[in-house]
């Protein structure tokens, strides 16, 4: 709940102190509106209220945010690959959506570092099976390219970094033969067991080349995967596999990896949040 305090107020400034004062009342309507009972908060708690509990006996999820639109995009992506990703959607509005529970919900963070190559495989498996949904017709997903033009921008990160990322960004971009939907954060802890599969939870949905959908895992978890030894070398031995199991040269996937960090490091900036991690990972590992 610390986290995501500081993470509001930090983002919405007064906007976020007024939300996160009315929360308590914003749920208890939610509550009673959908009959949800046994609400428990969950222990972390980033960027959006999240809070476990029962619909009529059955375990739910539910998600209260301040960001309209992400939610937004959330919802209609997971409605996209509804058919791929076996996780109902239960109720959804402008600030919140209501989802059946993934049971037991151990997540791939859970295999690091020692199944490392398992969770790779998952991944893999699980990216497989979500590229295959169709794009909507009638859509309000961006495309990674619009996404990636805040590389442009006068950012304080370094020169050679920034030209490096932005040269990256324009050569693949160039090189993108296929676009599809895009989950757009698939990392360790957005990847769930539910039953006897792994299901997708808290995407961005963005279009574009399937080679970035990679790149969110690569460097992740985080900050647990900078603080290994070997970092360096599992980042290798991922690239190797993920090139392997999803036909995508090696050179593309790590450098939308490259990409991908510069542009978090960027968001961290406009967010008023931590770039530690991208400066340590980028000077130190990669």
């Amino acid at each position: 709940m610390n986290n995501l305090k500081s993470n509001i107020i930090s983002i919405y400034g007064d906007k976020g102190e007024e939300w996160l004062k009315n929360l308590p009342d914003i749920i208890s309507q939610i509550a009673s509106k959908h009959k949800l009972e046994q609400l428990t908060p969950s222990k972390v708690m980033n960027f959006n209220y999240i809070i476990f509990g029962h619909q009529n006996s059955e375990p739910i999820v539910l998600k209260v945010s301040l960001d309209n639109v992400a939610l937004s995009k959330e919802y209609d992506y997971l409605t996209a690959v509804s058919n791929q990703n076996n996780l109902k959607i239960i109720a959804h509005d402008k600030d919140m959506i209501i989802m059946e529970q993934a049971l037991p919900g151990t997540t791939l963070k859970e295999q690091f570092p020692k199944n490392d190559k398992e969770a790779t495989t998952i991944l893999c498996s699980l990216i497989k099976k979500l590229h295959t949904a169709h794009i909507p017709k009638n859509h309000n997903f961006k495309n990674i390219k619009d996404i990636l033009k805040v590389l442009d921008k006068d950012i304080n990160i370094p020169q050679h970094i920034l030209l490096k990322a932005r040269n990256l960004r324009d050569n693949l971009l160039a090189a993108t033969t296929q676009e599809v939907l895009l989950h757009g954060d698939l990392h360790h802890e957005n990847i769930l067991k539910h039953n006897n599969e792994w299901v997708a939870i808290d995407p961005k949905g963005f279009i574009g080349d399937p080679a970035f959908e990679v790149a969110g895992y690569l460097y992740n978890p985080i900050p647990d995967l900078v603080e290994c030894n070997n970092a360096q070398e599992i980042i290798k031995e991922r690239i190797k596999l993920c090139s392997e199991l999803l036909q995508i040269p090696q050179q593309t996937i790590h450098d939308w990896m490259y990409v991908k960090i510069v542009l978090c490091w960027a968001w961290n900036l406009e967010d008023n949040s931590s770039i530690t991690y991208w400066e340590k990972i980028i000077n130190d590992i990669i």
